[in-house]
């Protein structure tokens, strides 16, 4: 089966539509956009980007890749604010999520 976007659903379609939307926001060459979803629910879309650290400066074509910069903004916005929503002891935290 041959992949064009006539042979995907909607739901599909508007998800790459999505994504596409977030690679032309790219300032890079090669422009790519990434989406992290579950059932209906979109929580994280980024385009890859090429803001340095102080290490890669020296790097000229370094960029951080679309899905990085999804699965980061889904970190800091998703999962440590579902962690601050519960209090854990110490011990309690050893307890459900060894090491």
């Amino acid at each position: 089966m041959e992949f064009t976007l006539n042979t995907l659903s909607n739901r599909l379609r508007k998800l790459v539509d999505i994504a596409v939307g977030q690679a032309r926001q790219s300032e890079c060459m090669y422009k790519l956009g990434a989406l992290i979803t579950r059932g209906k629910q979109i929580y994280s879309s980024r385009p890859n980007d090429n803001t340095r650290s102080q290490f890669l400066k020296e790097y000229r074509d370094a960029s951080i890749h679309a899905e990085m910069n999804a699965v980061n903004e889904f970190i800091n916005t998703t999962v440590r604010h579902r962690q601050n929503k519960f209090s854990f002891s110490s011990r309690e935290k050893q307890e459900h999520y060894p090491l």
